[in-house]
Order: structure tokens, then C-alpha cells, then sequence
């Protein structure tokens, strides 16, 4: 005998032993049938065929759209909490409320420098979601 022949390979135990490709081939996948014999080598080979597998698939969707909103609270759907809700106003002066104000003091009519500051005309009006409290647009004058 030779020593190359007797000679065992030592694997430690550590290390994972792999089979190699000659030992077993793998099992064929379910639903698949073998297409031809076996060969002579023992290779059996399979053929695939792919199913249509069709799935329905429901789309829901909402479509929001922007509403024009005026000097009053308007009924609408939140973008934010998808509530239909009736909107908060909020007045909120201008650049064109503050020149009323200082013109009517240049001309003097000081006494009336508020008057700007309380017309609807001379304010934009932000509107707000009452439940989630999320802007939702301004209404300018």
C-alpha cells in the first residue's frame, strides 16, 4: 500500500462538510414532471414550464381636489386626516393692510388707522382643518 492511499483527509470539527456534487443530486421541485428518461450518466433532467398565475388586484383610491375656498368656512376633505370637515378661518393682515394704516395716519386720519385691520377686504383669510388643525388654503381679497 501506498501512504498517499491510506491517508484520510482531516477535517476539523469546526468546519461544516459539504457533500460534493457527485454524492446525490437534489430533489426535483414539486409539480415538476421529468420531460425525458434518465440518461446514461444517471442525470435525470427536468423541464420547466412556467404557470400563469393571474391575481386580481383591487385598487382603492381617493382623489382630493383642491376646492376654491372663499371668505367663509367651507365644507371640504382634509388632505391631511381625510376627514370631511368644515374649515376654521383665521385672518391674518397683509403688506396692503399695513399701507392703509400708514396712509390714513399720513393723511391724517390717525383715529381711523384700525380701520384697515378690521375689514375682511384688507385681510387674507387662512383656512384650517378643525379636526387635525392642518392649513388647507387662504382666500385672498
Amino acid at each position: 500500500m501506498k501512504p498517499e492511499e491510506n491517508k484520510e483527509e482531516h477535517v476539523p470539527e469546526s468546519q461544516p462538510v459539504y457533500p460534493t456534487l457527485n454524492e446525490a443530486d437534489p430533489p426535483p421541485y414539486p409539480g415538476l414532471l421529468p420531460s425525458r428518461p434518465a440518461s446514461p450518466g444517471g442525470i435525470v433532467l427536468y423541464q420547466v414550464t412556467p404557470e400563469r398565475v393571474v391575481t386580481p388586484i383591487a385598487l382603492a383610491s381617493t382623489v382630493i381636489v383642491d376646492q376654491p375656498l372663499g371668505p367663509t368656512p367651507s365644507t371640504l376633505i382634509c388632505r391631511s386626516c381625510h376627514q370631511e370637515t368644515t374649515t376654521r378661518v383665521r385672518r391674518n393682515p397683509t403688506i396692503r393692510t399695513h399701507l392703509m394704516a400708514i396712509l390714513l395716519c399720513v393723511f391724517g386720519l390717525w383715529f381711523c388707522a384700525c380701520l384697515p385691520y378690521c375689514a375682511d377686504t384688507c385681510l387674507n383669510l387662512d383656512h384650517y382643518c378643525t379636526n387635525c388643525d392642518a392649513y388647507l388654503g387662504t382666500y385672498r381679497n
